[in-house]
């Protein structure tokens, strides 16, 4: 089987879990050929890149399409790839359409002027008709979760898709991503931590849907002493950057009793995973963030708001790791009551998250691409 593996070349969740999931497909299928083409990130700057980008690719998908011979599947993390598959001279490819996360375009607001708000509405809708293209023309739709989907589904009005929408959940490697000993002592130490003060991480984009700025208001709500690490890829786009700059200039107002780390393309996130009490994720949206997977692995315990896919994981462990709110109030009261739990039941927490960690595998996740992909192509 030939597949043709459309995703995006920028350091994000959707990258990560595309490139974990088809490294893990090689491996387990070898006689299965993939060709792999990575959306260049950032051609174009200034005015209008956005288009020019979407239509520099169209261009560039076009052209593999066209001349890459006997492809029998496509599997898509992108929408645009459906404009250039209706070009290619009739091919009719089986597609799957992988949903990994909605796109800002749709939510961050003003730009800043009036012509940029304009242009940024314009953009949205733009990004809106081409998702609702992208998961009209797919053969299947995949998603993380069930809650994911219909969140997803919803938002767009295409509750109609469900029969065609597969549930194809992340996974982590466990062999990488994992406690400093599986030793019952040092699980246990976890819960005596809070003596030299609570560390918390932050793991992601830079991006105002990942309410980082909220989390960085918490701080002044909590009591004793913390240290907030805030780890994340480069900024590509100005508006990231604009927002890291803002961050800076929150944690420069934040109690002097804490302690704001801001850490540009860490070399281990296993290490920050390891040494942290809690992974906060007050996003007001998300599918189903990698960084839970990789926190519970590592026995941090991780705090989200009810978005997407969060509560199908973490419900599993306690409801009361679900934030009630993206409120700085409620994500502190949170974090206070979960430190106020005897140490025994923390270790309990910890543990069994450590354990439902390792029901996910970049393996499994293959098995049932691949299920679905010879499925597809026998009904071609």
């Amino acid at each position: 089987m030939k597949i043709l593996v459309l995703y995006q070349d920028i350091q994000s969740g959707a990258k990560i879990a595309t490139e974990s999931l088809f490294s893990a497909y090689q491996n387990s299928y070898p006689d299965d050929q993939l060709v792999i083409y990575k959306q260049r990130a950032n051609i174009f700057t200034g005015s209008f890149s956005f288009v020019r980008n979407t239509l520099w690719s169209m261009w560039d998908f076009w052209k593999i399409l066209n001349h890459a011979q006997n492809i029998d599947l496509i599997v898509s993390a992108l929408y645009t790839f459906a404009l250039p598959w209706q070009l290619s001279k009739n091919k009719h490819v089986p597609v799957i359409f992988q949903v990994h996360g909605d796109q800002r375009f749709r939510s961050v607001g003003n730009k800043g002027s009036t012509m940029g708000s304009i242009y940024h509405r314009a953009i949205g809708k733009l990004v809106s008709c081409l998702q609702s293209y992208a998961l009209w023309r797919a053969t299947r739709v995949m998603f993380v979760s069930r809650y994911a989907r219909d969140e997803f589904l919803n938002q767009m009005d295409h509750a109609s898709l469900n029969e065609k929408s597969v549930i194809l959940p992340n996974g982590v490697d466990t062999s990488i991503f994992k406690p400093t000993t599986s030793s019952h002592k040092s699980l246990l130490q976890r819960g005596h931590r809070n003596k030299n003060g609570i560390h918390i991480a932050y793991v992601g984009r830079i991006d105002v849907k990942k309410g980082i700025h909220k989390l960085i208001q918490t701080l002044s709500y909590i009591q004793s002493t913390a240290t907030l690490w805030i780890a994340y890829p480069t900024p590509t786009d100005d508006y990231s950057k604009r927002y890291l700059q803002q961050l800076y200039a929150l944690a420069t107002r934040s109690p002097r009793r804490h302690n704001i780390q801001f850490t540009e393309n860490p070399t281990s996130l296993v290490t920050i995973y390891q040494q942290s009490d809690f992974l906060v994720l007050p996003s007001r949206q998300e599918m189903f963030p990698l960084v839970l997977l990789e926190a519970l692995a590592c026995g941090a315990l991780p705090l989200a708001t009810d978005v997407g896919g969060v509560h199908e994981i973490l419900s599993e462990i306690s409801d009361e790791l679900v934030l009630p709110s993206s409120s700085p109030r409620d994500i502190a009261s949170t974090i206070q009551k979960i430190l106020m739990y005897t140490h025994s039941h923390r270790l309990a927490l910890i543990t069994r998250g450590v354990v439902i960690a390792k029901r996910y595998s970049w393996e499994k996740a293959a098995s049932i691409l691949r299920r679905e992909a010879f499925a597809i192509i026998q009904l071609e």
